[in-house]
């Protein structure tokens, strides 16, 4: 009759060491579990305070040379130099307007909307993935290249080109407009020095 006790109180103090570990171990993630893609999508788009960025080209024809730099932290956003705030999170890469630049999986295809106003919509793509691409800062391999395009008012398209290297972020910035019959250039950006990891 002892023994038969004793095994049934370990056995309960088993089931009750059991249940209060959480149970039986899990098989992995539930099927309704979103993935996090906040790990890949940092290495494309590295966040801390001093990280900086310089480019240089032309915006709606005029040379322009331009310094973007982390100068803070605030609410989960890294803030720069040029009124932009930032977070990862595990989609991707948010601004503070809930839009979107970069989202996972990080493979060419992935698609995505933002919706930073009543009257936009951009779609995004990525168009390719693994690129090799050269801008005064240097040589970039494996890079990923995000294609975002929204209507304007006239109907002409605003179509913006952005480049991202792994380990570095933002290497190179086109945008242009495309109407029915022509393309007019806006914004051509390459990064010329930078200051991560």
């Amino acid at each position: 009759m002892k023994k038969i006790f004793f095994q049934l109180t370990s056995l309960y103090a088993l089931l009750f060491l059991f249940a209060a570990c959480g149970g039986a171990p899990k098989a992995g993630p539930k099927a309704n579990t979103a993935p996090s893609y906040s790990e890949s999508v940092a290495i494309f788009y590295p966040l801390a305070v001093g990280y900086k960025w310089t480019f240089k080209g032309t915006m709606i024809g005029i040379v322009t040379e331009r310094t973007v730099q982390i100068t803070g932290q605030e609410d989960g956003y890294y803030l720069d130099n040029s009124g932009g705030a930032f977070k990862i999170d595990a989609y991707g890469l948010l601004d503070k307007s809930g839009r979107y630049l970069l989202r996972g999986p990080l493979a060419k295809g992935t698609t995505w909307m933002s919706v930073p106003n009543v009257s936009t919509v951009e779609r995004y793509e990525i168009v390719s993935e693994g690129k090799e691409v050269s801008t005064p800062a240097g040589l970039f391999r494996g890079c990923l290249e995000v294609k975002s395009t929204s209507k304007l008012n006239n109907g002409d398209m605003l179509i913006n080109i952005t480049t991202f290297a792994p380990k570095v972020g933002i290497i190179k910035i086109q945008t242009f407009v495309q109407s029915k019959t022509s393309r007019l250039p806006q914004v051509d950006l390459s990064l010329i020095n930078y200051s991560t990891y």
